[in-house]
């Protein structure tokens, strides 16, 4: 559920970069400048790197008790430093008996950059096209959504880079141990669906779908503790018809999955060493399972949500550093973040290529979040449940 109220303080400049190329410096400066007109939920960096979309929504409590929900899309174009498109979501205005929820899951360039692709606070795909920003399709997620609201169930939602096609899942509450539905986003009809056998001991979690859309993956979890699985933890399913192609184990639980390719997909796992309770980078070959290599090495500790260029040679993972405040919250303690990064990794060699300087405010529970843009050349950092303007890091990949 979002959050009602926003943060205030702008930031009137880009944090630079360690390495500076590619993005002009007065689109740096302009994007800075520009200022949110509500709370972010989610943001998205076109293809190219020129333009950034976001989903914006305040939900306003009345005098008599109802809310007043507003939600809309505005895309920021960089060169030009200004708003070029404001799109409306009528549709969360029907609510009025509580704040929206569910807004943000989902808000990505799809399709080779053509589609922008929102989901709206209340179970609503709206699919516009990226040049003229009219939307061209609606569709209904068939009560999905409605059954996970409020009820303990999880949705994750993915598109693909260069295919029509979207991807929803869900579990837990009503959903069960889980359902995932794949959608063309150009007729807004459903392609197919899978559920999760009621039975077995691990529920869906995490679902990506390869850049052609040709391949989906779904993330296993255990159902009763989120443990280490007995069995595989990852499928891979034909992008089409959901029939299974493969099931491997990563040997843990991950905590993130994408595709990078159409052949191999990242996990964020622990570091598979007795001596490091970091977590990793690690690349599968999606037909063997085999592990072929890991990306990040033992000084770091990734985190997800993670992203890849649509060619997926290059692999985006924050960076963050706790501090354990031992005597927080009475005597329980807690782990505050002490500095938020990133860095982009090479695919095919495993080296880190990239790394940017720390980036602030440092907003917590939800933070900073970082996702490279399709094209492998820009870097987007956005702050959910707030009105700090979204930054972009260009990126010059050298190797180290």
């Amino acid at each position: 559920m979002r959050r009602c109220h926003a943060y205030s303080v702008l930031q009137s400049v880009l944090v630079s970069t360690t390495l500076c190329c590619g993005l002009p410096t007065h689109a740096q400066d302009g994007l800075a400048r520009l200022r949110l007109d509500a709370p972010i939920s989610t943001a998205a960096v076109s293809s190219d790197g020129r333009y950034v979309a976001v989903n914006l929504g305040r939900s306003v409590q009345m005098a008599d008790g109802s809310w007043k929900n507003n939600e809309f899309l505005e895309v920021l174009d960089l060169s030009a430093s200004k708003v070029v498109a404001k799109v409306d979501i009528p549709s969360v205005k029907l609510v009025s008996n509580a704040p929206a929820g569910l807004a943000g899951e989902f808000l990505g360039y799809c399709d080779s950059g053509k589609y922008l692709v929102s989901f709206d606070s209340i179970n609503t795909v709206y699919v516009l096209d990226a040049s003229s920003y009219r939307v061209e399709t609606t569709f209904d997620l068939g009560g999905m959504t409605e059954q996970a609201n409020g009820l303990g169930a999880n949705i994750t939602m993915a598109c693909s880079a260069t295919a029509p096609l979207f991807a929803v899942g869900g579990y837990g509450g009503r959903l069960g141990v889980g359902v995932v539905r794949v959608y063309d986003i150009v007729s807004g009809k459903e392609v197919d669906e899978v559920h999760q056998d009621a039975a077995a001991e691990a529920e869906f979690g995490e679902i990506a779908i390869s850049p052609d859309g040709s391949k989906l993956a779904i993330l296993l979890k255990d159902r009763r503790w989120n443990e280490k699985l007995r069995g595989p933890n990852i499928q891979i399913r034909d992008g089409k018809n959901l029939k299974l192609i493969s099931d491997f184990s990563t040997g843990d639980s991950p905590q993130g999955l994408i595709f990078a390719g159409e052949s191999e997909v990242v996990t964020v796992n622990e570091q598979p060493s007795r001596s490091s309770s970091k977590q990793s980078l690690r690349l599968w070959d999606v037909r063997s399972g085999h592990e072929e290599r890991q990306l990040a090495d033992a000084q770091l500790d990734v985190e997800g949500a993670i992203s890849s260029s649509a060619n997926g040679r290059y692999i985006l993972a924050s960076i963050i550093k706790y501090h354990l405040c031992r005597f927080c919250d009475g005597m329980e303690g807690r782990l505050d973040v002490k500095q938020q990064k990133f860095a982009l990794w090479n695919k095919e060699t495993g080296v880190e290529v990239f790394q940017s300087a720390p980036y602030g405010p440092i907003i917590e529970p939800l933070g900073a979040r970082a996702v490279v843009s399709q094209d492998g050349s820009t870097a987007l950092v956005y702050w959910p449940d707030s009105e700090i303007t979204p930054r972009l890091f260009p990126i010059q990949q050298t190797a180290k």
